[in-house]
């Protein structure tokens, strides 16, 4: 199976279900880093998309999160289903991040993370997205404040 591509406001993503690689567009992603994909691939919080905003920069893997306890497997089956972006548009649910890594200033330890990434040209309601959204405000590994704007803590960094 590959990804299924989907219309977003007049744009084309790429959307990538659980347990399904990005193979076919590897080539063409800018930002896929190693590891990305294993950390992400059947997490249940998060799907990753594909997403070319101008024709003439790579396209991006990115990823959408959702923090309200909803069975995404419902999510991916209705994609696959019908084709449409319903899922991904009706609801506030879902918000945009990307991948990275980040450092807390108090414990010194680095973290593979999901940071939202706002604004992102799919939604036109991330005002009302972000209010409804539960972010990850506080280091894993030591609980200090670190960065507001974590959708999703993914695990140490190996150095």
């Amino acid at each position: 199976m590959e990804g299924r591509r989907l219309t977003v406001r007049e744009r084309t993503i790429v959307y990538y279900p659980a347990g399904v690689e990005i193979v076919e567009l590897v080539p063409e992603i800018g930002n896929l880093r190693a590891g990305m994909q294993d950390l992400t691939i059947r997490h249940t919080r998060l799907r990753r998309i594909v997403v070319r905003f101008r024709p003439q920069i790579p396209m991006a893997c990115f990823f959408l999160h959702w923090s309200d306890g909803r069975d995404l497997r419902d999510a991916d089956d209705e994609i696959i289903a019908t084709g449409s972006a319903g899922v991904i548009t009706r609801d506030k649910a879902a918000l945009a991040g990307e991948f990275m890594r980040t450092k807390c200033m108090s414990c010194k330890k680095s973290q593979y993370v999901i940071r939202e990434m706002s604004p992102f040209p799919i939604f036109d309601d991330e005002r009302e997205r972000r209010a409804e959204h539960a972010y990850h405000k506080t280091c894993p590994n030591c609980g200090n404040f670190w960065d507001p704007l974590i959708l999703e803590p993914l695990g140490p960094v190996e150095d």
